[in-house]
């Protein structure tokens, strides 16, 4: 009982912040790719620098790894299937029973900017909180309304993005489940998750 109770809890960031699952995320501040000779000197904005880059080339192949089998078992009961997509950069999605909870991970090819990405856009009237570091790299809770990606925040969804190297990002989305949306901040769960992707891309070096 005590498992499912954790579970549930977990699970009700899964919602995470923004879109639907699969959908393209476009981060603020950079809404198509952008080309190296246009940017300014990497971090910027106040943005924190990535003392220690990590190589993601890996999980950008294989995204759907960058979440184990125990660790989706504990977020969802179960190791449900990934879904495999590439809109906005490698990505892979897991949901439970339809669309919520669920959780996405994409590798970001939206900006070349990195984590300064979403610094220079902080002003813009959208969602923008800086979290601790996730596994120790830089992260920012975003979305481009103040209430999150398309307003969603207060319905159970975040994005949480992390800084892997100074212009790359790994974006994590959390949806909770429905029981859950209200009763805690759907950003802290996204964070945790973040935690573990960053992890396992931390031990693939």
């Amino acid at each position: 009982m005590r498992r499912g109770i954790a579970l549930a809890a977990l699970l009700v960031v899964i919602a995470g912040c923004g879109m639907e699952p699969g959908k393209p995320i476009l981060a603020p501040g950079s809404m198509t790719p952008t080309s190296s000779a246009a940017e300014p000197q990497l971090p910027t904005a106040g943005a924190p620098k990535v003392e220690s880059p990590l190589d993601t080339g890996r999980f950008e192949l294989a995204p759907c790894d960058s979440l184990t089998e125990e660790q989706l078992a504990g977020l969802f009961g179960a190791t449900p299937t990934g879904e495999v997509k590439n809109a906005a950069g490698p990505t892979c999605t897991w949901r439970r029973d339809g669309v919520n909870p669920h959780v996405t991970v994409t590798f970001l090819k939206t900006t070349e900017l990195g984590i300064s990405n979403f610094y220079l856009g902080k002003d813009k009237g959208g969602l923008f909180r800086v979290l601790s570091p996730a596994g120790g790299y830089p992260a920012v809770a975003w979305g481009v309304t103040a209430a999150g990606v398309d307003g969603d925040w207060e319905h159970g969804r975040c994005h949480v993005a992390v800084g892997v190297t100074d212009r790359q990002v790994v974006d994590i989305v959390v949806g909770q489940s429905d029981d859950k949306i209200g009763k805690k901040d759907p950003c802290e769960d996204a964070h945790g998750i973040a935690e573990m992707v960053i992890g396992n891309i931390k031990g693939a070096q």
